[in-house]
């Protein structure tokens, strides 16, 4: 890192001219190797955080290495491998289970990216955006037991559910109207019974 800085400095001030793609996409691989290392020796031990730069600077490094092949997948390979690697703080550690959702929520974006732009047209892309966050809460309620987390899961799969199909229907932006306000109405009407 520090040489990888240093170099960064010098090209920076002009000292070193055409310091190549190819020469920082080694240098983010070997950063990211080194930060797996602490991790696979030291996770136990509080090193788990290193598993996050430890996929996100090869990450970033296959994109210096292959930019002709990646050229309009970056973001899938940035956010997938962030995605990853809140996965993985998650899998070496149950107690982590709060990494469940930015490792979901990051996994969404990356698999939106890997569609082109307007795949689904309309508020489609929206609706799979609220939908794989919807997944990322039933998969911490199922996994860790949290049952909260089937509130904003549900809320989130009828939003997501309803931006899906919002082009396609005409009376469906009134009907979804229709569905959050009896939803609140439902959630004061328990509210005030539940405190009787």
């Amino acid at each position: 890192m520090i040489l990888a800085g240093v170099l960064g400095l010098l090209q920076t001030l002009g000292i070193l001219k055409d310091v190549s793609e190819t020469f920082w996409g080694i240098v983010y691989l070997l950063a990211g190797a080194a930060f797996l290392t602490v991790f696979v020796r030291r996770y136990s031990k509080g090193g788990w955080w290193a598993v996050i730069p430890g996929l996100v600077l090869p990450g970033i490094g296959l994109l210096k290495l292959f930019p002709e092949f990646l050229d309009n997948q970056g973001d899938l390979v940035v956010l997938g491998s962030i995605g990853l690697s809140f996965w993985l703080v998650y899998l070496t550690e149950r107690s982590r289970w709060w990494a469940i959702i930015p490792g979901g929520v990051l996994l969404t974006l990356a698999t939106m990216r890997a569609f082109p732009d307007d795949f689904l047209g309309g508020s489609g892309d929206e609706g799979i955006l609220f939908l794989g966050i919807a997944l990322t809460f039933l998969l911490v309620a199922l996994l860790t037991g949290r049952r909260w987390a089937y509130w904003p899961g549900a809320s989130l799969a009828v939003f997501g559910i309803l931006l899906f199909f919002q082009s396609q229907i005409f009376l469906l932006p009134y009907l979804a109207a229709i569905g959050l306000i009896a939803a609140g109405i439902v959630i004061i009407w328990r509210s005030i019974r539940g405190q009787k």
